[in-house]
């Protein structure tokens, strides 16, 4: 266990074969080389072997991917191999301190991709750059319009347009931006209602050269101002909507009850939080709704958007088919 093969091993299509080594020799050296020897199935070579490793492996370190050219071996095989350790670059130097792996390390080679040498490449680790797209947007929020901002990217990162999509049909201009550093757009909303967010982000030495691909969306819900009162029959004067109610558990005002004519049914509810995240769905809403999230905790008090949707009332005009305001929920 001096030194170790650490990573899961991939193979190419084009044959070659790719690993990481942890340094674990006691007494301690730097590891300037590796010999793979032992290999198996009979006949197989690898190349180059020795491999010279720079900067050197410090003791404890773990190395950066190390890829070798195969021959010998076919898709179904077992390629197994000892690793050899050496304080010298053998290539150069007669070697004078060595470490081996006390067992043979095999791998199975199938028909996969193998990761690239990522040495001074930014496509180093696609876990890292899933993490950084699950991230996705900070949003600040005005009476008129909503920012988002991304601020996780570094010069790695692209954007496949100007601007995110801002899901409410508006023109998408593709052109292709960094994503480096603090990036701000601000839009103005002409309809209440809810919309999905999208941009797409990439990770690549240059704008041209994309390793992986992902879309960082948001689903919101903007409400650009208060619905005025008219005589439509489902309409805000004749519906009875709470501002507030308070699911503390007293039997007073535990649930949120919407009441109002018999023709106004069925309607649905959807609440958003204050940063337009939808936290309660329900369709046919039946005045149970206590307050929890969709995962069914109770919801932290404060102000939250509420849209009643009443699109399957036969008898609404258009223009009266969802009904937004502010809601509180105190405990």
């Amino acid at each position: 266990s001096c030194i170790a093969v650490v990573a899961d091993s991939l193979v190419c299509e084009l044959d070659r074969y790719c690993f990481k080594i942890q340094n674990n020799t006691s007494p301690f050296f730097s590891i300037e080389s590796l010999d793979l020897i032992g290999l198996q199935p009979a006949g197989t070579s690898v190349s180059p072997n020795p491999i010279t490793i720079s900067p050197a492996l410090g003791a404890g370190a773990l190395s950066d991917w190390i890829c070798v050219d195969y021959t010998g071996a076919v898709a179904g095989d077992s390629l197994c191999y000892f690793v050899v350790g050496h304080k010298e670059d053998v290539n150069v130097d007669f070697p004078t301190w060595c470490c081996a792996t006390s067992d043979p390390h095999c791998v199975l080679l199938e028909d996969e991709p193998c990761p690239p040498d990522t040495t001074g490449m930014c496509c180093a680790d696609f876990d890292a750059f899933c993490d950084l797209v699950d991230l996705g947007f900070d949003l600040s929020v005005t009476d008129t319009t909503l920012t988002v901002t991304t601020t996780q990217f570094d010069s790695c990162h692209w954007f496949s347009m100007s601007e995110p999509d801002w899901g409410d049909g508006s023109p998408i201009d593709f052109t292709t931006i960094s994503a480096a550093d603090t990036m701000s757009w601000t839009h103005a909303y002409d309809t209440t209602g809810s919309y999905e967010i999208c941009i797409e982000v990439y990770e690549g030495n240059t704008a041209e050269e994309a390793c992986w691909v992902k879309d960082i969306c948001v689903s919101v819900f903007f409400i650009c101002k208060h619905i005025e009162v008219d005589n439509n029959p489902c309409g805000p004067s004749m519906m009875d909507i709470p501002t507030g109610f308070t699911p503390n558990g007293d039997g007073f005002n535990d649930v949120l009850r919407i009441n109002g004519p018999l023709e106004c049914t069925p309607f649905d509810i959807r609440i958003f939080n204050r940063w337009g995240q939808m936290v309660w769905e329900e369709y046919d809403y039946d005045n149970t709704w206590g307050g929890q999230s969709t995962n069914g905790e109770d919801l932290p008090e404060g102000t939250y958007y509420l849209m009643v949707d009443f699109h399957r009332v036969e008898n609404q005009r258009l223009s009266y088919q969802t009904y937004a305001m502010y809601l509180d929920l105190r405990r």
